[in-house]
C-alpha cells in the first residue's frame, strides 16, 4: 500500500535529517517508527504527505498502491489526504480550528471526500466520539476545541481521521496527551 524508497529529507535551512530510509507498509500491517525527541519520525510522515511549508529538499519515492506522491499534482494529493492516507497529528492544534464547532469540522472534513447529508454526518460523528469514549458525543459536537481539553481534542482530532475511514493512517504520537485509560481505548478503537 505504501512503499517508501531511499527518502532523504532536508529542513529549508539545508540540515538534513533523513538519510535513505525504505519502509514498505502493506495491507492490515502495522509499522512503527520509533526513535529518540528530534531524530525525524514527524518529518517522515511530513515527506509523506507533502505538508507545504514544513520540507525543504525531499529525495526518494513515495508510492501509494504504486503512484508516486511526489510526483501527484497538488491538487490530486489534497483529495488523497484524508480518504486515502489519513493523518493524526501529534498536537491536535495542527488539525482543529480553535474556534469553529466540532460538528462544522466533521461536516467540512466529510463533505471534502464523500457526497453525504449533514444528518448522516452527524449520526457517524456522534458513534465515532462515543467510540472516542465521549460519555455525551451531542455535546461536544457543539463545542468548540478551545472548550476542551488537549487530551479531548485529541480525540476528536483522531475521530476526525477515522470518519474519513483512510486506507492508510499515519499518526504521530496519538496517545501522548491521553491518560493511560484513553490510551489503552484507543489504541483498541485503531486496531478495530
Amino acid at each position: 500500500m505504501l512503499d517508501i524508497h531511499r527518502l532523504s529529507v532536508s529542513y529549508p535551512n539545508g540540515d538534513a535529517v533523513l538519510h535513505d530510509v525504505s519502509i514498505h507498509m502493506h495491507e492490515k500491517e502495522i509499522v512503527c517508527v520509533i526513535g529518540e525527541s528530534g531524530c525525524g519520525k514527524t518529518t517522515l510522515l511530513n515527506a509523506v504527505l507533502r505538508m507545504p511549508g514544513r520540507l525543504g529538499k525531499v529525495e526518494g519515492e513515495i508510492l501509494y498502491h504504486g503512484q508516486n506522491l511526489r510526483d501527484m499534482p497538488p491538487g490530486d494529493l489534497r483529495r488523497l489526504r484524508g480518504a486515502g492516507i489519513g493523518m493524526v497529528f501529534q498536537e491536535p492544534g495542527a488539525s482543529l480550528d480553535p474556534i469553529r464547532k466540532i460538528g462544522d469540522l466533521f461536516c467540512e472534513t466529510m463533505r471534502a471526500h464523500r457526497k453525504i447529508k449533514k444528518s448522516e454526518i452527524l449520526t457517524e460523528a456522534e458513534i465515532l466520539l462515543a467510540r472516542m469514549g465521549f460519555p455525551d458525543p451531542a455535546r461536544i459536537l457543539k463545542s468548540c476545541p478551545a472548550q476542551l481539553s488537549g487530551g479531548m481534542n485529541q480525540r476528536v482530532a483522531i475521530a476526525l481521521v477515522m470518519a474519513l475511514r483512510p486506507d492508510v493512517l499515519l499518526a504521530d504520537e496519538p496517545t501522548s496527551a491521553l491518560d493511560a485509560t484513553s490510551q489503552v481505548q484507543l489504541v483498541d478503537e485503531l486496531l478495530k
